[in-house]
């Protein structure tokens, strides 16, 4: 068998002499060759074969469907990597709009008249690269793979530590306690870590430690009797007991209140929980994984965290790298999220060009692969095909969302600041913006804020800014 046979070309044109001319020729060479008459009838064609094309004959100028709009439709219809190797006949006059054809996801293009031979040349070599170019694409994506652990990506000796370190972790149902700073994926590491030890059907159940009110928070966690307390209308199992046979991730753990410490002391030490209002323990058997992007040593120092709960949480630790420290993997990362936001908004993934990825690199990220995904994700939404800049991302976005008009832009138009001063000018505004809406109201604030409200305060006095004057 030769390397033609069982091969399958397609020839759309809408010149009957020039389709039944390459059939033949394509034919008499071994190929399985079809016929279409324009691209309407092509696109049917290509969509309807269960057994697919390996290379597209296609005319450029047709009555219906021209050869670029079922280059466009194919590409929507079924991804890039599915479109077989398309060559684009072209008269001399056209071949400006061929070149761009090419560069929308063509193989190659041909100028009309051309012989016979020629034609299976090209052919054989766009098949030889469509087939080289899907090898690759397999190898990156095996790649990828290798430099990524579920959700969370990353080639550098850091990551590549830290994926080991799970895999280890995931085979002990010793308490984890995962640190680094916020927005550094510590609940996606949490998750990892449950996957890989109950499976992903058991249950995985997330508390934010700085979110509930501390009035809340006792019966969120442990349950209530019914009548416990004033609205306790009816029995309450907690979050504990939700989570047994699982894991109970508490993010935050550092804004833990110092009265409930005792308490949670307990249950990871005993395996058991006593509602509020009850009187009797009620056994329970689960996994704690917690996170903090604070120092719980120096919480200890100013008496804000026990030192006996923090040995008996801390005894798998597990410290995220800032993004900082690994800007290796952002390019991992962004092709990670290029591609999760285009199949999220169901469009194909931008390019990004080597000067926007530089920029990407140099930038500092205090909000880690939070800030970064950010960034992508809107490009995605407002964007277009190409990521020329990370300026060009601010562009789009401002335009997208009426930013760049009144007096935002103005602001804009200012001289340009050292990234760092430039953060801290937009986090002194978004804080104070806060606050004005809230009338001064730090608490409200901080939950719109999805922070912590010590967090908050931090960040307000490290600012200078006084919510008092803020109050109405």
């Amino acid at each position: 068998m030769t390397d033609r046979e069982k091969k399958r070309i397609l020839v759309v044109d809408d010149e009957e002499s020039l389709r039944f001319f390459l059939t033949k020729t394509l034919e008499r060479s071994g190929y399985i060759a079809e016929a279409a008459t324009n691209g309407r009838e092509a696109f049917e064609i290509l969509t309807e074969c269960d057994s697919g094309f390996d290379c597209v004959l296609l005319d450029l100028k047709m009555p219906e469907m021209d050869g670029m709009s079922l280059l466009e439709k194919l590409r929507d219809a079924q991804g890039e990597r599915s479109v077989p190797a398309i060559i684009m006949m072209t008269a001399y006059g056209d071949i400006r709009t061929a070149v761009q054809a090419v560069k929308l996801g063509a193989t190659d293009f041909i100028t009309k008249p051309f012989e016979g031979g020629d034609a299976l040349t090209m052919i054989e070599k766009a098949i030889r690269t469509r087939s080289l170019e899907a090898e690759n694409a397999r190898l990156r994506d095996l790649l990828f793979e290798r430099d990524s652990f579920g959700a969370i990506a990353g080639k550098s000796p850091a990551m590549q530590r830290l994926f080991a370190l799970v895999e280890k972790i995931a085979r002990i149902a010793s308490p984890v306690l995962i640190t680094g700073e916020s927005g550094t994926g510590k609940e996606l590491v949490a998750r990892e870590i449950h996957n890989r030890s109950n499976g992903p059907d058991a249950p995985f159940v997330a508390v934010n430690a700085s979110a509930i009110p501390e009035t809340l928070l006792e019966s969120e966690l442990f349950g209530h009797e019914k009548g416990a307390f004033t609205g306790a209308t009816s029995q309450r199992e907690g979050l504990i007991r939700l989570s047994s046979g699982g894991t109970l991730f508490l993010d935050e753990i550092g804004d833990m209140p110092l009265a409930l410490q005792p308490k949670l002391l307990r249950a990871i030490q005993e395996k058991e929980v006593t509602p509020v209002g009850g009187d009797k323990p009620i056994k329970v058997d689960f996994r704690l994984v917690s996170a903090t992007h604070q120092d719980l040593a120096n919480l200890i120092r100013e008496g804000r965290f026990r030192e006996d709960l923090y040995y008996r949480i801390n005894v798998l630790p597990v410290r995220l790298p800032s993004l900082r420290e690994r800007k290796e993997d952002i390019p991992v990362i962004v092709e990670f999220l290029l591609k999760k936001f285009a199949a999220k908004t169901g469009t194909k993934p931008p390019r990004i060009t080597g000067r926007a990825m530089n920029e990407l690199m140099a930038m500092e990220f205090p909000g880690n692969v939070r800030e970064l995904e950010n960034l992508i994700e809107r490009f995605v939404v407002f964007g277009g095909d190409v990521i020329e800049s990370v300026a060009a991302i601010s562009e789009v976005v401002a335009e997208s969302s009426g930013v760049a008009s009144g007096e935002a832009k103005t602001k804009l138009s200012g001289p340009l600041l050292p990234y760092r001063e430039a953060s801290r000018e937009f986090e002194k505004e978004y804080l104070e913006r806060l606050l004005d809406e809230t009338s001064g109201n730090v608490t409200r604030a901080a939950e719109i804020a999805e922070v912590s409200r010590p967090n908050f305060h931090r960040r307000l006095k490290e600012i200078g800014i006084d919510p008092d004057a803020f109050r109405k």
